[in-house]
C-alpha cells in the first residue's frame, strides 16, 4: 500500500477515503485517535495500491487546493481572555507560595 493523503481529521480522512472508494479505488485508513480520546492529535493516513496512486491523487485534487491551508486562530480578546484565567488561576498558588 502507498501512503497518498495525510489529514489531521477522521472524518475529513472518510470523507477522502469514500470519494475513492465511489471511483472504484480501494482505500485504507490508518491512524489513531486515542479511542476518541486525542481526536486530531494524530494524523490519519490514506493509503492505495501502488497501481491506484495516480488515479487516486486525481481523484482526491479537487479535496486539497493547491493554495496554503487555512489555519485558523484565536481573536486578540480570546487570548487576553485565556491569559487573564491563567493569572487569575495561578494567583492563589502564587500568593501560598509567599506566605
Amino acid at each position: 500500500m502507498e501512503r497518498i493523503a495525510e489529514f489531521s481529521h477522521r472524518a475529513e480522512a472518510e470523507l477522502a477515503r469514500a470519494s475513492l472508494e465511489a471511483d472504484g479505488i480501494q482505500a485504507l485508513l490508518i491512524g489513531d485517535d486515542v479511542g476518541g480520546v486525542y481526536p486530531g492529535a494524530l494524523p490519519v493516513y490514506l493509503l492505495v495500491d501502488p497501481v491506484d496512486e495516480d488515479r487516486a491523487r486525481e481523484v482526491l485534487e479537487p479535496m486539497h487546493p493547491s493554495e496554503a491551508p487555512h489555519t485558523e486562530s484565536l481573536p486578540d480578546w480570546a487570548i487576553l481572555g485565556l491569559i487573564l484565567a491563567v493569572l487569575i488561576a495561578l494567583g492563589p498558588l502564587v500568593l501560598t507560595l509567599t506566605r
